[in-house]
């Protein structure tokens, strides 16, 4: 102790010692929480400040899907085994299965007929076979001589007209009476011809030309008969039951052309209309040709045979 004061006397009497406890305790305590605060906040970020590594792992290569062009995505579809794609549409249900039949009843079993014995039949003399052939010689003897009698003398028969298919027509047959023989001035006037000009042409007829007036007389029913050759049925008009008369005015050219082709007087029935302008557009190639431009009115029937 007297030294203590000896040092404090030395540094003079205003001299207080101080007690460091207290700031001591505040800066450990600062220090602390910071040490905490810096643990929390690289806990919190560690993930960002510190990336782990990737891991390597192995992976079986029975788990992968892999990918191929013009294949399915399907897993399904592309296992080893699985069927083939097909065209065909979806499968149908299975249909459930019928009911079993219940069993019929056995049928009586009918005993067998005894069959009838064959009557033996009579045996016939050869005579007859002689006769026969005795018979048949003389019968081609007397041939031979009728045919030799028939070479000499030589009947003219009346041919027979052979078949015509092109003279097939739809038309139904009527009785026309015989025609005066023509003549250079009447050529072509039958009477089916002058019905067909008064009832088509009417009075216009009379403001035609002198050579227009002849040509129609002379050919009208030749044109007819030509296009009846080409004329064919339509199906769907015979199958329907159609039938009827038509007629068609067009203009026939020196040269053999056609022109303002139109129907004038119709069926009813728009397909033997439409078969009639069609007809005639092909036949038109072998009507006879006129020296003018000539107006041409023709008439067209069909006809079933059956109604």
């Amino acid at each position: 102790m007297p030294e203590t004061s000896k040092t404090q006397d030395q540094l003079g009497r205003n001299f207080d010692p101080i007690d460091h406890s207290d700031r001591n305790f505040f800066f450990s305590l600062i220090l602390s929480i910071l040490l905490h605060l810096l643990i929390y906040f690289l806990y919190e970020y560690r993930e960002s400040l510190f990336p782990s590594k990737p891991k390597l792992v192995k992976v079986d290569p029975k788990n992968l899907l892999i990918l191929k062009r013009g294949h399915s995505q399907d897993p399904s579809k592309n296992t080893q085994g699985a069927p083939k794609p097909t065209l065909a549409g979806p499968q149908k249900p299975p249909t459930p299965p019928t009911p079993p039949t219940p069993p019929t009843p056995p049928k009586p079993i009918e005993k067998p007929k005894p069959k009838p014995k064959p009557k033996p039949k009579p045996k016939k003399s050869d005579h007859k076979h002689k006769a026969l052939k005795k018979v048949e010689k003389v019968e081609e003897k007397k041939i031979v001589e009728k045919k030799v009698e028939e070479k000499k003398v030589v009947e003219k028969k009346p041919a027979q007209k052979e078949f015509d298919p092109n003279q097939l027509s739809f038309l139904p047959k009527e009785v026309v009476p015989p025609t005066p023989p023509r003549t250079d001035n009447n050529k072509g006037l039958d009477n089916q011809t002058r019905r067909d000009i008064d009832e088509l042409y009417g009075e216009e007829f009379g403001d035609l030309g002198t050579a227009e007036k002849d040509f129609i007389r002379n050919n009208l029913r030749d044109i007819g008969r030509i296009t009846q050759k080409y004329l064919e049925y339509p199906q769907v008009a015979a199958y329907l039951g159609q039938d009827g008369t038509n007629a068609v005015e067009f203009y026939l050219h020196p040269n053999g052309d056609i022109s303002d082709l139109k129907i004038i007087i119709g069926s009813e029935y728009k397909i033997l209309d439409d078969n009639t302008l069609k007809t005639i557009q092909i036949a038109y190639k072998d009507y006879p040709r006129p020296k003018t431009k000539t107006l041409i009115r023709i008439r067209v029937r069909y006809y079933l045979g059956g109604n």
